[in-house]
């Protein structure tokens, strides 16, 4: 654990076959922190450990399957840092019947913290992989990625109680939801104890930041929220991807203890900085270069403000000067609601058609220019991060 304690979790066997989950956390000379284990699961009929994770706090989280008389149950418990509960936390089918049936096959025989050995859920994917000097690894693929978006899009679902403590059952099914909607999950529901790891840390990361780390995951929403429209080429998509994948690296990095130098640590920075800089750059230049679009489409719906009104599009009392001092995005709604009236006039009919104009002139081929600055930007980025990780190699 991250204050030195050890954290030692086992399967036990009654003279009556009957099984026990046990938990007791040693101090750093080997003594037992409580005279007697901790029950984590009593009285069943068999127990598998699914992936133990220690968090940041010195506590650790504990996520399991135990087998009853009339069900099996995935269970999650946070333990504090001397081995006592902190939180509980049971489900039954509530991820489904068949990941719960995968997870128990043929493991009657195993009852490591990592009883099954099914591959990677991206093993076709690309992974990103790191040896460093400490003799610490990462490896991050194709589905970290999606895991991190998912994680990212449901970051208010991590918590599990009044507590703050971590919820490794919300986050188990973030990892399944995840890889199942980018069809990287294995088959059955099955999740890997690896992706399962590092969902967790990067959950803890995500409920106390620290700033860089918080700069990070902000550079990472905003490039997911990018793409929420699926608006995006498949290539400017891709290029997202993959940095978000090395941002979810980096972050891994970052939380191992020792494993990066102060160097390392401030090129991280800038290069976000940077990445944030070139970003806003971008923006503002295709904004510039669309507005000759929104002059001219304001003018259109002023000639025509009579109409927007009397079809509640824009409020009664509105004047052409106030329509023309709306910001672009306070257009495209308006545009939106005229798209989607279903009676359309004449008069909305026109406006259509010189917006299909307008934006054939000036959208499309900025948003194209505007795409490609992103992918290049967002590849040269990847590259950057991936070069500092590179650098602490064996």
């Amino acid at each position: 654990l991250s204050n030195g304690n050890v954290a030692v979790i086992w399967v036990a066997q009654g003279t009556d076959g009957i099984y026990s989950l046990e938990a007791q956390v040693f101090d750093s000379a080997g003594k037992a922190l409580y005279s007697n284990p901790y029950s984590l699961a009593n009285n069943v009929f068999n127990a598998y450990v699914r992936n133990v994770t220690a968090l940041s706090d010195g506590s650790l989280a504990v996520f399991w399957s135990a087998g009853y008389a009339d069900k099996t149950l995935l269970t999650s418990q946070v333990l504090d840092s001397t081995g006592k509960g902190m939180t509980f936390e049971s489900f039954s089918k509530s991820i489904s019947d068949a990941a719960v049936n995968r997870l128990m096959q043929g493991m009657a025989s195993n009852q490591s913290l990592n009883p099954y050995s099914a591959p990677s859920i991206a093993q076709a994917s690309v992974q990103l992989s790191f040896n460093f000097e400490n003799g610490k690894a990462i490896i991050v693929d194709k589905g970290v990625g999606e895991v991190f978006k998912g994680l990212l899009a449901n970051a208010d679902s991590l918590k599990g109680d009044i507590t703050g403590a971590m919820n490794p059952i919300a986050i188990a099914k973030i990892v399944q939801d995840s890889l199942q909607a980018s069809a990287l999950a294995l088959p059955g529901g099955q999740i890997d104890p690896k992706e399962m790891e590092i969902a967790m840390k990067l959950a803890s990361i995500m409920q106390n930041p620290t700033d860089d780390q918080k700069l990070m995951l902000d550079m990472a929403v905003s490039m997911m929220n990018a793409g929420k429209d699926g608006s995006q080429s498949p290539e400017l998509k891709k290029a997202s991807d993959d940095l978000l994948q090395m941002v979810a690296a980096v972050l891994i990095a970052q939380a191992m203890p020792d494993l990066l130098k102060e160097g390392d640590v401030s090129g991280i920075k800038n290069i976000f900085l940077e990445l944030n800089n070139s970003k806003v750059k971008i923006l503002l230049e295709y904004n510039e270069a669309v507005k000759p679009y929104y002059s001219e489409i304001k003018h259109v719906l002023s000639k025509n403000i009579a109409l927007l009104q009397l079809n509640n599009i824009v409020s009664k009392g509105m004047i052409s000067e106030e329509l023309a001092s709306l910001e672009p995005s306070e257009i495209d709604k308006i545009l939106e609601k005229l798209r989607k009236a279903s009676d359309k006039s004449f008069e909305a009919e026109y406006i259509l058609q010189q917006e299909a104009k307008l934006r054939k002139a000036y959208i499309e081929p900025n948003k194209k220019i505007l795409e490609e600055k992103m992918k290049t930007m967002m590849k040269e980025f990847t590259k950057r991060l991936s070069g500092i990780l590179e650098s602490t190699k064996k």
